[in-house]
């Protein structure tokens, strides 16, 4: 039931979803950093995200096995820097080994965040792991995690089932939206008392959370796309539920929560 519950409330924002300028995540080519295969969409479509979401993993596999180290190295940066708009440099030798080291838990199938540099940029790590192997990895974006744990928390609250829900760690990165609706300074200042997953079983619970979503959602779209059960579907509604364009959470969070003051 809980999961039906989430589905449902992000489909109510499928349209928006499917109309969204998603211009954000740059597909055409910045000079000097070029997308690491061809793309015959606009920037703002959602085709041609879905596509390098089809494709790319291919090239990128090719290249891991072939041993292209560099070439790889490049594709990641691409991925991380220009795709995702998150600074972290790959020219440093020490960033390049935390890639290299975590592409390997990628292709033995044991992405597991186990070190604190790996922790602190977990974001820029998932995106790679998003786009390596798409049909087991999420993007661990702060946006589509804040999605989540709401929805988490409004079912548990509706049904009394608190005690039972556990909530994911927000990861750094919080837009103007997110840092004036603190979910866990809402918590603490409820009488409801949230448990969150540990640090070392968060990501390979939400990829699996996401998968589950993604397969409910799949039913449900109509979407001739054979890829139903990929974590992205579900990731690229929470991400917009909380973009300040769409405007769902914080329309949501006002709607639910009133504040009064007892002296």
């Amino acid at each position: 039931m809980r999961d039906n519950f989430i589905v449902n409330e992000l489909l109510s924002t499928k349209e928006k979803v499917f109309n969204h300028d998603w211009s954000k995540f740059k597909i055409v080519s910045k000079e000097g950093h070029k997308c690491p295969i061809e793309i015959n969409f606009p920037d703002k479509s959602l085709e041609g995200h879905l596509y390098l979401k089809h494709h790319l993993f291919y090239e990128l596999e090719k290249k891991f096995n072939n041993k292209e180290i560099e070439l790889l190295i490049k594709d990641c940066s691409w991925i991380i820097n220009n795709w995702g708009d998150i600074e972290f440099d790959l020219t440093k030798q020490q960033n390049k080994e935390i890639i290299l080291n975590f592409l390997e838990k990628i292709y033995n199938n044991k992405v597991i965040f186990e070190q604190l540099n790996e922790y602190r940029i977990i974001s820029s790590l998932s995106k790679v792991a998003s786009f390596c192997r798409p049909e087991k990895y999420a993007i661990y974006d702060s946006k589509a995690v804040i999605s989540l744990n709401w929805l988490l928390i409004k079912y548990a609250i509706k049904n009394n089932k608190v005690e039972d829900t556990l909530i994911f760690p927000q990861p750094p990165g919080l837009s103007k939206i997110l840092r004036s609706s603190n979910l866990e300074t809402l918590c603490n200042l409820s009488k409801y008392n949230f448990k969150k997953y540990q640090q070392e079983e968060k990501y390979k619970e939400y990829c699996a959370f996401l998968k589950n979503l993604s397969n409910k959602m799949y039913e449900k779209l109509d979407t001739k796309s054979e890829f139903k059960n990929w974590p992205y579907l579900a990731e690229m509604f929470l991400f917009l539920y909380s973009d300040l364009k769409v405007g769902e959470l914080e329309k949501d969070i006002r709607k639910s929560i009133s504040v009064s003051f007892n002296f």
